[in-house]
């Protein structure tokens, strides 16, 4: 009997400890384990993402701006609210990035996890999500995990691609693979809101998603692509002395990003465990935005 009860024990031990600390992924666990993210015991109305597009020049706006559509994670515990599912996976980024693409396709020639995550985004502001989402992939290819995160919203609520919520987390667990606190607790709000089939079939078809987008397939990639700028910059300028410019270099390069990443405002709410798709309206113009959790700082500069 004692011995029954220690399986017991055990058993619920186990599944606790997946449930509240799971920080390597689900589909890869090879991928770097991370802090877990902490999750606030009050929810929110809403659940959003809205970080920097790095390393672009660009500041994400401010409270005084007018207010846009947030990057939200999956629906949020309002049924009140009959957003549409575009609110839902919009960027308050969007707009600015096609105001200034002109700027931006210059500085990121070349560099195509950023050019055609720009790009994207820009398609996103026309409402052409179809569009948007291939172009979020290409992006994808280069390790590119903000346009992984994209991606991940897009599947979850089925805007531009058809709505599937496994194909949602599978995006969500690779944009999460670095371990960057506000992807981690997104890809763990989705884990929350998936049935049991659901969760059963994220390894068998994750896997190939890995392999193709994966940081394993996608840093040789990207590798190359800054190797390639830095060939290209040394013709342009006739030099053979080095560039120290961090976007020339792999491991500045994402340490530049991942200090970005360290400065994002996360809201996490709840999320339905059924289909239904809403989220909190968008603030009145000149509404003050809520106020981040305590934990993590208010925007991105």
């Amino acid at each position: 009997m004692r011995r029954i009860w220690g399986l017991v024990l055990f058993a619920a031990a186990f599944a606790s400890a997946d449930a509240s600390a799971q920080t390597t992924s689900r589909i890869s666990p090879s991928a770097p384990s991370q802090a877990a993210p902490s999750m606030p015991e009050s929810t929110t109305a809403s659940e959003s993402i809205d970080p920097l597009p790095m390393p672009a020049p660009v500041e994400a706006p401010s409270a005084d701006a007018d207010p846009a559509p947030s990057a939200g994670a999956p629906a949020s515990t309002d049924t009140t609210a009959s957003v549409p599912p575009e609110l839902a996976v919009a960027s308050a980024t969007d707009a600015a990035t096609a105001a200034d693409f002109d700027f931006l396709s210059w500085y990121s020639d070349g560099y195509y996890n950023e050019y055609y995550r720009f790009k994207a985004a820009r398609e996103a502001s026309k409402g052409d999500w179809a569009h948007a989402a291939r172009l979020f992939e290409i992006a994808a290819r280069y390790g590119d995990k903000y346009s992984q995160h994209r991606l991940s919203l897009i599947r979850w609520h089925g805007v531009g691609a058809p709505k599937d919520r496994i194909e949602g987390y599978i995006w969500a667990d690779l944009a999460a693979e670095r371990g960057y606190p506000p992807l981690l607790a997104i890809r763990e709000k989705m884990w929350e809101a998936l049935t049991l089939e659901e969760r059963a079939a994220v390894p068998v078809r994750g896997k190939p998603r890995y392999a193709k987008y994966g940081d394993a397939a996608a840093m040789p990639l990207f590798r190359g692509m800054l190797a390639r700028q830095r060939a290209r910059h040394f013709l342009l300028i006739r030099s053979t002395v080095p560039s120290k410019l961090p976007r020339f270099y792999p491991d500045s390069y994402m340490a530049q990003e991942a200090r970005s990443w360290k400065k994002i405002r996360v809201d996490i709410g709840d999320i339905q465990r059924d289909d239904a798709t809403a989220s909190s309206p968008a603030p009145e113009k000149g509404a003050a935005p809520d106020p981040p959790p305590a934990a993590e700082k208010a925007t991105p500069r």
